[in-house]
């Protein structure tokens, strides 16, 4: 008897079978041989890319064309906002952008919708003043009221850009017309507010505003004021005027103007055209003799010097006054010392979530929470109750913004 062995493989079906897949389903299970889960990819293990066969969710396909498939990461590859987590940058849209599993907060647990606005000190004046005072005998009495307006002028100017100068209304001395008055006792000819303490401010006043009333000439401010800047602008008062500066000049006198180098009208044609083509103003403020006013040697009101004030856009303040104050302070309406501090908001925010720092002028800094702030949402600002800005150098307003 012959004996005949046959030798199967176990690699090959013993009864033939049919697959729809054909010859890449050998064994008839229905699975494509190298695509186990059957997402199109073959499996690393037949030398493909797809990173888990067993997962179709997860494969090398890039199908929402970020760059990126969900076998690189990709938590939702049909996003192309969403894709690999340290790859994309977590955005406030409502989505988890970078796939750490937390919407619009990046993995420093930082959220995406945090916003900051900064408001910086508004420029702060930057003025030339030139105060014009009488010195002649009738003015004898009002020497301490133009003391004590000063106080209340520096109490606003205090650490602005600032130049101060004083000069008599005597225009026929050539020693003295138009040159700044060196203030008695020592200082500077004139004053650079910036650069000086508030108690040398007024040190300082006092000391160059002592004129003294023995000036015996007519009242010729509009000369004198002309001689100051034009004439020894460049030379004996160098430094005082500046062209990139506001001027504001502060008439103090109880008689009318009698120059006679100009007019009124050539005077202000002068004035205006310093700062023609700028964006600079000039205005004139005064201390003046009013009609029916008893304590002036004039007292005829509507005087050239009243106009010229009128006409500049400055105030009048009449000689009579006791308290010159008032009218002293109009000449610093350009400065805004208790404006409120606003930040505009670039954003609409979720008001809970609105901070403030405040950074002070001597660098400090305070931190204030919403409740401490008023939002309008009209104006989309954010204001701080009881702060003014010559006390801060910066505000940033910092918040979540809606989506």
């Amino acid at each position: 008897m012959w004996l005949v062995a046959l030798q199967l493989s176990c690699s090959e079906p013993v009864f033939p079978c049919e697959s729809p897949l054909g010859s890449a389903d050998l064994d008839c299970d229905g699975v494509h041989d190298r695509d186990g889960d059957g997402d199109g990819a073959v499996s690393s293990a037949h030398g493909g890319d797809d990173c888990d066969d067993a997962d179709p969710l997860l494969n090398p396909t890039d199908a929402d064309g970020d760059d990126a498939s969900t076998c690189a990461g990709d938590c939702n590859d049909a996003d192309p906002a969403i894709g690999p987590r340290g790859v994309t940058e977590e955005r406030c849209d409502d989505l988890d952008n970078d796939c750490n599993g937390v919407v619009d907060v990046d993995d420093l647990g930082i959220p995406a919708c945090l916003e900051h606005d900064r408001a910086l000190q508004p420029p702060r004046l930057r003025l030339d003043l030139l105060v014009v005072i009488d010195d002649t005998p009738s003015m004898q009495d009002e020497g301490s009221r133009l003391r004590d307006a000063g106080d209340a002028v520096f109490a606003i100017l205090d650490g602005t850009d600032t130049h101060v100068g004083v000069i008599t209304n005597n225009a026929e001395d050539p020693l003295v017309a138009g040159r700044l008055h060196d203030p008695i006792g020592g200082g500077d000819r004139y004053l650079t507010v910036l650069d000086a303490t508030p108690a040398e401010t007024r040190t300082w006043w006092r000391g160059a505003t002592a004129v003294g009333a023995a000036g015996i000439h007519d009242d010729s401010s509009f000369d004198a004021v002309y001689s100051a800047i034009s004439v020894n602008g460049d030379t004996f008062n160098a430094g005082f005027y500046r062209e990139d500066a506001d001027l504001a000049v502060w008439l103090v006198t109880d008689s009318n103007d009698n120059s006679s180098l100009l007019s009124k009208e050539e005077f202000e044609g002068w004035l205006f055209g310093l700062k023609a083509g700028t964006d600079r103003t000039v205005r004139v403020d005064g201390i003046l003799p009013m009609a029916a006013d008893a304590c002036s040697i004039q007292g005829v009101g509507g005087t050239s010097l009243e106009e010229v004030v009128n006409e500049t856009g400055g105030v009048v303040g009449t000689v009579c006054d006791l308290d010159w104050s008032p009218s002293a302070t109009a000449i610093t309406t350009l400065e805004s010392p208790t404006t409120q501090v606003v930040v505009a908001l670039s954003r609409t925010p979720i008001p809970a979530t609105l901070t403030a720092d405040l950074e002070s002028t001597t660098g400090t800094h305070t931190v204030l929470p919403a409740s401490a702030l008023l939002y309008d949402p009209f104006s989309n600002t954010v204001t701080v109750p009881d702060s003014v800005w010559t006390e801060l150098r910066s505000v940033t307003a910092t918040y979540e913004r809606l989506p």
